[in-house]
């Protein structure tokens, strides 16, 4: 299984879904548990119960990045964010006219245009 990281994602979507995964957890979710256990090998062999009253905020968020197809919560913050401050850096360049006029004579625009079709990275799950 594979999960996708949209191309623009969001560290408080990702944040609320770690939150999420890390209550189903604490009330004893089975299929919450069993996320935790594939991914983090510390649960590995522990018992439902003991993962749900031993579970931080923090294993879940690995969980959720480990999904993505990194090693750890920190790696998925640090590309997120490097994400978001390349779009914003790109967004502002094309409202100077300058940048845009430039774009439009380089013929990137037209590459923009067409990469600005809904992308996913497809990266690998952290069951396999």
């Amino acid at each position: 299984m594979s999960n996708l990281l949209p191309s623009n994602p969001s560290i408080e979507r990702l944040k609320k879904e770690a939150h999420s995964l890390h209550l189903k957890c604490r009330a004893g979710d089975v299929a919450a548990i069993q996320r935790v256990r594939q991914c983090l090998t510390l649960f590995r062999f522990q018992p439902d119960s003991e993962i749900a009253t031993s579970i931080k905020l923090s294993h879940a968020q690995d969980v959720i990045a480990r999904e993505f197809g990194f090693t750890n919560w920190p790696a998925l913050n640090a590309f997120v964010t490097m994400e978001r401050t390349s779009h914003r850096a790109m967004n502002g360049a094309m409202t100077n006219p300058r940048m845009k006029d430039l774009a439009f004579r380089s013929g990137l625009v037209q590459n923009l245009a067409e990469s600005a079709q809904p992308l996913c990275l497809k990266v690998r799950s952290c069951s396999g």
